[in-house]
């Protein structure tokens, strides 16, 4: 038991190690010490290994603030970028998105594909193929790609690696990691959608986030990801942040994901918006949207955001029913959780009136609280960002060393 302990303890120390270089390098060995409450001979044992690995390298760094210039110069420590890299998939409703980074999430390939077949078997052979070409295609030698993620909508087990149920590909219980795993050669594992593109933002991003945070995404479905302590967390089920079936009014529409009335979704998802502005144009209703795409079967949000900057009465009325009703649910969560920091990402935030009618809903009913005091920021829409943050997710599993 005292050599599994020490084990655990030198595993545990190293991803701290490699977090703490990852986060705030080039930093030195003093400092990473200092941050860790780790002796210096700690971190010199479990550096030493990762520099001879190339994994990390070893910078001459200015003298530290107050010392004599003759003194001698720090030696930090950082990443060596293109000493391993990983590749994000992003199981879309629209697409699939695949990329291939460095270690600093540089993205050396990106690719759009068509979207995912439904159908489990034919899914993992679509999938296997997508991830085949960028391996074929690889501008670095295979054997420094270390691993895979898969970003996937729905309740994803990250201990089991399993997807309890996909939100749209309504898969059950399915180990995808393990079956892609097995159909590519390299490790693969599996993340939430909503939490990926968290990630993507957190560790990829120029601004050092706060551990605990809120990100609200808004797609053809809400998700709500909260980051406690820089983990995720998904709660016992692994359905933790599905804001998107708060229920706003128990009499309200049919949400086209659960089947329950007035969740969230059925209010503010794309496909909600989507559904009611279908509806608006076949009862006859005057309609910017008519000319823009006759076919309302055919109608995308672009063209519906298209019509909403135009002046579209009848999409405005829409819009603004949807935005109020996410500032409702956005404020009711913090009102539960309180949380430093709310990031904000979704399409149909490309439009200000959105963002104004949005802001103004979460003020109405914030408590305790005024909207100043509240750090609530857009992340810019990106459609590559999900691919992104399951890259940043391969990159914590199978570099940093993170345990689930």
């Amino acid at each position: 038991m005292k050599g599994s302990n020490l084990g655990r303890i030198r595993d545990v120390n190293v991803h701290a190690i490699l977090d703490a270089i990852y986060d705030y390098g080039p930093i030195s060995r003093t400092e990473i010490a200092e941050y860790l409450s780790l002796t210096p001979p700690a971190i010199t044992f479990n550096v030493a290994p990762l520099l001879e690995s190339g994994l990390l390298y070893e910078i001459q760094g200015s003298v530290n603030k107050g010392e004599s210039r003759l003194g001698r110069p720090r030696v930090l420590l950082d990443f060596r970028a293109d000493a391993f890299y990983v590749i994000g998939v992003d199981i879309g409703p629209f697409a699939t998105y695949i990329c291939l980074t460095d270690i600093r999430g540089n993205a050396l390939m990106k690719e759009e594909h068509p979207v995912c077949p439904s159908d489990y078997d034919a899914a993992l052979r679509y999938i296997s193929s997508v991830i085949a070409g960028v391996l074929d295609s690889s501008p670095v030698p295979r054997e420094r790609i270390v691993g895979i993620c898969l970003g996937i909508p729905g309740f994803v087990d990250n201990s089991a690696g399993v997807l309890r149920y996909g939100s749209v590909s309504k898969w059950r219980n399915k180990a995808v990691g393990v079956d892609i795993s097995a159909l590519v050669g390299l490790p693969c594992i599996l993340e939430n959608n909503a939490r990926c593109r968290a990630l993507s933002v957190e560790m990829f991003g120029d601004d050092h986030l706060p551990d605990t945070y809120v990100y609200l995404f808004i797609a053809r479905g809400i998700g709500c990801q909260l980051k406690i302590g820089k983990r995720a967390y998904t709660g016992a089920g692994a359905t933790a942040g599905e804001i998107g079936h708060m229920v706003l009014d128990r009499k309200g529409p049919l949400c086209p994901t659960c089947g329950n009335h007035g969740c969230l979704e059925a209010f503010s998802s794309e496909v909600s918006i989507r559904n009611n502005c279908i509806a608006m144009m076949e009862s006859g209703r005057e309609t910017l949207l008519s000319s823009i795409c006759p076919d309302p079967h055919e109608l995308t949000t672009g063209d519906i955001l298209e019509a909403e900057k135009a002046g579209d009465k009848e999409v405005c009325r829409i819009m603004d029913d949807a935005m109020v009703n996410l500032g409702i649910a956005l404020a009711n969560a913090i009102n539960i959780l309180s949380p430093p920091l709310v990031l904000v990402d979704g399409y149909v935030m490309k439009v200000q009136r959105n963002v104004d009618t949005f802001m103004a809903s979460v003020q109405d009913n914030l408590f305790g609280v005024g909207i100043n005091e509240v750090d609530i920021r857009f992340v810019e829409f990106n459609k590559f960002r999900t691919a992104y943050g399951a890259a940043a997710k391969a990159i914590r599993i199978f570099v940093l060393k993170e345990k689930e």
